[in-house]
């Protein structure tokens, strides 16, 4: 698998080492971001490694745009020249019949036929160049189409998406403040990757963070990543990925034979010993009641741990909660996890990679995350003081790729 650098070393950390090429990816910016810079700094890399450009505009002047590239050393005429760069733009016209500088115009940007049309006859020309393209396009104002069919919108953006992905990696932009919750839900499912901009407001000051929260890899960081808007671009902090070596500095032998993780006295054992435990508890009580015994088990043992994260952390959310507790476990051997909030529904799903406990199970068949499904219960209840359940929906024991949980609160 050939991955594409963006450029940018802790983005290409944050997505497993670069884009896969002819990848399509789908990045939604919120207002006050300036997430639309990130594709434009990722295109300029792109351009100096060989690769060919087009930006598809309908969301900003197009002036704005060859100013941001040039402010990159962007060297747009020499490009157009060669046919190495296109831009097209489907912005002008979005009010009224104006005169465009730009040599490639959308008459009517609001006519979804005749946007098909002319995309496609776009993308037919940039194949005659046999030339690998990345691709950037801005297609918030998509949604004022005339008569504004969410349904054919989708459908005009899914075919464009698979027409591009014939020529190249490409990234549409949305801002998704003008998008509805169904209409983000359908576009994170239809692209491979999906790239998060949050911008949040903190004692009157505003922090911006970014998040990928889709990849086609398992080998992909779903935290929110602080970055600051720099002269050479967007700059990711790398605070939060140098956490887990700071995590490190909290497993401590204060005398012999005493190891202490965050202050809590811990025992390393060989996994072994933890599978040899649950899988005679199975074979004594069955596997439903054991169930139940190693899940309620894992949910109170886990309470001391997550007190000493309250404590030491101070995390103020379960979205804050949850990436620091998953790199506290990975520490302690027990796999790794990937963990997605839906803020909305309050619900927690994790995905667990090379679990230490159900990978000795395979022969069951079953579901036995029964320990993990605790621990993860008792995370939740801890920091939101609400009563919930967890249920583990895939499991390795039982032939899935990786184990993964979702965390519901129980209505009361």
């Amino acid at each position: 698998m050939e991955l594409l650098s963006t450029g940018i070393p802790a983005f290409d950390f944050l997505i497993g080492g670069g884009f896969e090429r002819n990848a399509q990816i789908l990045l939604l910016t919120e207002t006050g971001s300036m997430g639309e810079i990130l594709p434009l700094q990722i295109m300029d890399f792109r351009l100096k490694q060989g690769d060919s450009g087009l930006v598809l505009d309908l969301d900003l002047p197009t002036a704005r745009i060859r100013e941001w590239l040039r402010h990159f050393n962007f060297k747009i005429e020499e490009l157009e020249k060669g046919k190495k760069f296109f831009l097209v733009d489907g912005f002008t016209n979005l009010y009224g019949k104006l005169q465009s500088e730009e040599e490639f115009v959308i008459d009517e940007p609001r006519d979804l036929i005749h946007l098909n049309t002319y995309l496609y006859n776009v993308i037919q020309s940039m194949k005659e160049y046999k030339s690998s393209y990345f691709n950037v396009c801005f297609m918030s104002n998509i949604m004022l189409s005339k008569g504004q069919d969410i349904d054919k919108i989708i459908n005009l953006i899914y075919k464009s998406k698979m027409l591009l992905s014939e020529c190249g990696t490409s990234i549409f932009v949305f801002n998704k403040d003008i998008l509805d919750e169904k209409s983000i839900s359908t576009l994170k499912h239809i692209f491979d990757y999906v790239i998060e901009f949050k911008v949040s407001e903190t004692n009157e000051r505003y922090k911006r963070f970014l998040r990928v929260s889709k990849s086609p890899t398992l080998d992909y960081i779903d935290d929110l990543i602080p970055y600051e808007l720099e002269k050479k671009g967007i700059a990711l902090s790398t605070e939060i990925m140098e956490e887990f070596n700071r995590l490190k500095q909290h497993l401590k032998m204060p005398e012999k034979g005493v190891v202490e993780l965050l202050g809590t006295r811990i025992i390393i054992n060989e996994a072994n010993h933890e599978t040899q435990i649950i899988k005679s508890i199975i074979e004594k009580y069955g596997y439903e009641k054991a169930g139940k015994m190693i899940y309620s088990q894992g949910k109170e043992i886990s309470k001391s741990l997550v007190e000493a994260l309250m404590r030491h952390f101070k995390p103020s959310s379960l979205s804050e909660a949850v990436p620091t507790y998953a790199r506290f476990n990975t520490l302690r051997g027990y796999g790794k996890f990937i963990g997605e909030l839906d803020e909305k529904n309050n619900t927690l799903r994790v995905k667990h990679l090379n679990s230490t406990f159900c990978d000795r199970y395979t022969n069951l068949k079953k579901p036995t995350g029964f320990w993990i499904s605790g621990v993860i219960t008792g995370l939740y209840e801890i920091v939101t003081g609400k009563k919930c359940i967890t249920e583990e929906v895939k499991c390795i024991a039982k032939g899935d790729e990786y184990c993964e949980y979702i965390t519901k609160p129980i209505n009361t």
